[in-house]
């Protein structure tokens, strides 16, 4: 979940940021302006960097193990059927960084799509980015919430986990591709 959120909120980010910079400051001085590629490729790595140091950070402070817990027992006392999870002693170590990293990320994509909202369609996405935006804004906070209700069933947990993670990528793909593919015909 972690590379997945860097690598698209990041793309939508820079895209965002981009339209922002060059439409205002081509407004304001009255001249082309052009960002470089590498410009936007260091905004894209330094997302990266900031999610690989803080899982990385954390799993070299906070050791991960695995745990299997004994469901049903034969007549002899030996394990039929168990359920197993890799767990640690301090999760809210990664949830809360990692949570608060990704609040931040979408809080400052809803204010980019708030400023970039008059831009003309031809230059920037920004309703169809504004409508992913704040569709995974939603999935994330509404998620959370239905996580932490269903932390004690296994299967319920692994499928709505499965569901989220669909629901916030899928909506980016439709949301970007569904309009160029209208627009084309």
């Amino acid at each position: 979940y972690g590379f997945g959120f860097s690598i698209t909120y990041t793309a939508l980010l820079t895209k965002l940021w981009r339209a922002k910079t060059v439409i205002l400051q081509t407004v304001r001085k009255l001249k082309a302006m052009t960002i470089p590629l590498w410009q936007l490729l260091l905004f894209i790595c330094g997302g990266l960097l900031i999610e690989s140091l803080t899982i990385g950070i954390w799993n070299s402070v906070h050791e991960m193990y695995w745990n299997r817990v004994c469901v049903e027992k034969d007549t002899f006392g030996f394990c039929t059927k168990s359920r197993g999870y890799c767990g640690t002693d301090e999760p809210w170590g990664l949830i809360l960084p990692i949570g608060l990293i990704h609040c931040s990320a979408m809080s400052y994509a809803l204010y980019l799509c708030y400023l970039c909202r008059s831009l003309p369609e031809a230059f920037a996405e920004v309703r169809w980015i504004t409508t992913a935006m704040f569709s995974n804004f939603q999935m994330f906070v509404l998620g959370f919430f239905l996580l932490v209700m269903v932390r004690e069933d296994p299967i319920s947990f692994f499928i709505l986990k499965i569901v989220i993670v669909f629901l916030q990528e899928a909506s980016v793909m439709f949301c970007m591709f569904i309009p160029k593919m209208f627009k084309t015909c």
